[in-house]
């Protein structure tokens, strides 16, 4: 029986080590892990290589110009960066980096305009805008170290370092105003993207592609 033991023994730790390395490969997509309810990117619909595109900025700006409170400015300013990150991921996937560049830019300027739109809500609402903020700009880092993996190795790192960057410059800004209560309950989510950063960093050093 004494014999037995230490095969018995490689035999666990093999089913142990597949078992994590399962989760593991199941967390990277989003399941069984702090994103699971995350809202994937939407069409990307006019993209900045359409002539078509400055027509769509102007209704956005448009549409910004008219919201009447800072909850309506954030809600418009998450929808439209959602909308670029779609963009960005649709112009790095076509090898369009100018293309992408310029979406970023706009992604940028929308986060601007939400954290302002959070600074400037009245004292009753900063709380919950502030964590609805805090929260997007994880999910945002979060979707796109993700869908990393798929896109071309050549241009990925260039166009979505400074995006990921941007995303998360506003959220360290953000967090520092957060309660200690509410720092401990993003806890998860910032293990997540750190490890989803880093996975893409490894792959970019190791030139993996799927």
């Amino acid at each position: 029986m004494s014999g037995r033991r230490p095969l018995a023994n490689a035999r666990l730790a093999v089913f142990v080590l597949s078992l994590l390395a399962a989760v593991a490969a199941q967390a990277g997509h989003g399941l069984m892990n702090s994103f699971g309810d995350v809202e994937w990117l939407p069409d990307p619909g006019t993209t900045p290589d359409q002539l078509t595109y400055p027509l769509d900025r102007i209704g956005e700006r448009a549409e910004l110009a008219l919201a009447e409170s800072g909850e309506e400015a954030l809600s418009l300013c998450l929808e439209f960066a959602r909308e670029k990150l779609a963009e960005i991921s649709a112009m790095v996937r076509a090898g369009e980096g100018q293309a992408a560049a310029a979406a970023t830019a706009h992604y940028r300027g929308y986060l601007d305009r939400a954290a302002a739109a959070v600074e400037a809500s009245p004292g009753t609402e900063l709380s919950a805008l502030r964590h609805r903020y805090v929260n997007a700009l994880l999910e945002h880092v979060y979707i796109m170290s993700i869908d990393y993996m798929d896109m071309p190795l050549k241009i990925r790192e260039s166009a979505l370092a400074p995006l990921f960057a941007t995303a998360m410059a506003h959220f360290k800004a953000q967090r520092a105003a957060l309660s200690k209560g509410e720092k401990d309950a993003l806890f998860f989510k910032e293990e997540e993207i750190r490890w989803s950063l880093e996975m893409a960093k490894r792959a970019d050093e190791q030139g993996i592609k799927n």
